[in-house]
């Protein structure tokens, strides 16, 4: 009878070692494929902008709303952190202007439903410190999916800063 309880015991036993160990490593293989997935295969573009985007207008005065018509893609709902930056172009050289127009700023990029959608920035400005002549915008968004960080970037058209102020900058 002792040793019928024994083999009970040790069996029951070596089931849920058993049992355990299956979970753990079924927990594991989860958590990390997803990842590894994202990280090494997913080459999906999340993001995708028509380039080089549109601007509303051929020349700005320093202050002027930069309207930049943006024709994008977004593939699922994406809080992103956005890096503008206004670049003058010398001739053959490219100078950057300004390090970061408004610092990251968070924004949050709908869903498109794998349809090219056309918006209208009315949030940036030219710089009240901007160099006059040919410019460009250019942005980079930072954003994360399934734990990896991604980015994308685009530039706009060229456009011509002007060599006065707007009445946004005379104040």
């Amino acid at each position: 009878m002792r040793i019928k309880i024994k083999n009970i015991v040790d069996t029951g036993l070596e089931r849920a070692v058993c049992v355990s160990i299956f979970a753990i490593a079924f927990t594991i293989v989860g958590y990390f494929t997803p990842l590894l997935y994202t990280k090494f295969v997913d080459k999906k573009e999340y993001i995708s902008i028509h380039q080089p985007v549109s601007t509303e207008l051929a020349q700005y005065k320093r202050g002027d709303n930069l309207g930049l018509i943006i024709k994008k893609n977004v593939l699922m709902d994406i809080s992103a952190k956005q890096v503008a930056k206004i670049v003058h172009v010398n001739g053959t050289n490219i100078a950057t202007q300004l390090s970061n127009l408004y610092s990251p700023k968070e924004i949050l990029l709908s869903n498109t439903n794998g349809t090219y959608a056309v918006v209208k920035t009315n949030t940036v400005h030219v710089p009240c410190n901007s160099i006059a002549g040919s410019n460009f915008m250019q942005v980079m968004f930072t954003y994360d999916v399934n734990g990896i960080e991604k980015t994308y970037s685009y530039i706009s058209e060229v456009f011509e800063v002007l060599d006065e102020d707007s009445e946004m900058c005379q104040k």
